[in-house]
């Protein structure tokens, strides 16, 4: 089980190249760095002082700029937006790897001169990623953590069959996507293709072990401390990747501090501006209203 001591104790340095100018403010592309990695990020910074900063942790075979949309969501309501690849290679224990480098992350944006209050938003496989990361106790101003569509929490490990028709289902949706929104989707997959083509052990090794075991008890005990963020869940009704019944299964009696279920796939995300919308209020729907604990 991760904790405090497998963090490493270096203070990881932000290395940052020139701003861009954006409708929301500023962007630049850069690297966290560490005496033995480089972990690539984008920092999006708003017009005004940030009131806080928010990191988007990317699902499984995605690459950072596939959390751009509710990055700038981020961006436009005032926070500061950073957007980062995981870079292990290959490694028996890589959800606990992504999780260290998580924290790096975290620990990173700490030490900067503006050491802002930080919260997280982490898309399927980051959901699980997150709870290991929030578990090392490596970023003491976190005060929360949205689980997007989190693959930490199902009932049981799925069977071969299962898992073969749920992803089936998924490339079908994906597949919609590109009808409805073709560039979108084209850069998304580009990314996708990039990444696993940087990484493949590492995402093969990624897969397994998202098919095997869940972060229930590492939760529960992490809700115990007196330590512990916000923890908010979010799903969708329409998710064919894991589907809103496993969600609610596995997360029956978790104590999470807010349920939300939102209308949408797996991938939305990544691809509709409602669900982030939604959160930093730059959406003018009916505004979703969290499940009754």
């Amino acid at each position: 089980m991760p904790n405090q001591s497998s963090v490493q104790p270096e203070v990881p340095e932000l290395q940052l190249g020139l701003e861009h100018e954006e409708p929301y403010g500023t962007l630049q592309t850069g690297w966290v760095l560490t005496s033995d990695s480089a972990t690539p990020i984008t920092v999006r910074r708003p017009h005004d002082d940030p009131v806080s900063a928010f990191i988007f942790a990317p699902g499984l075979s995605a690459e950072h700029d596939s959390m751009s949309l509710p990055a700038e969501q981020a961006v436009y309501a005032g926070h500061l937006a950073v957007t980062f690849d995981y870079t292990n290679q290959w490694s028996k224990s890589a959800l606990e790897a992504n999780a260290k480098e998580l924290v790096t992350v975290q620990r990173a944006l700490q030490a900067s001169p503006e050491d802002l209050e930080q919260n997280t938003m982490d898309l399927s496989m980051s959901g699980r990623v997150a709870i290991l990361a929030m578990m090392m106790h490596g970023a003491p101003r976190q005060k929360s953590a949205i689980l997007v569509a989190p693959a930490g929490f199902l009932p049981r490990d799925p069977s071969v069959r299962e898992t073969v028709q749920h992803f089936s289902a998924e490339a079908i949706e994906l597949g919609f996507h590109f009808v409805k929104q073709p560039l979108t989707a084209s850069r998304v997959a580009l990314s996708a293709y990039r990444h696993v083509a940087r990484r493949p052990l590492g995402v093969a090794t990624e897969f397994w072990e998202l098919l095997h075991g869940s972060v229930h008890e590492e939760f529960l005990e992490l809700k115990d401390s007196s330590r512990a963020p916000e923890v908010h869940l979010a799903y969708g009704d329409r998710d064919p990747l894991i589907p809103a019944e496993y969600q609610e299964e596995g997360t029956a009696d978790m104590p999470f501090d807010s349920k939300w279920k939102y209308p949408g796939g797996h991938a939305d995300l990544v691809f509709n501006p409602t669900i982030s919308g939604h959160y930093f209020g730059q959406d003018d729907t009916e505004a979703l209203e969290p499940l009754a604990a």
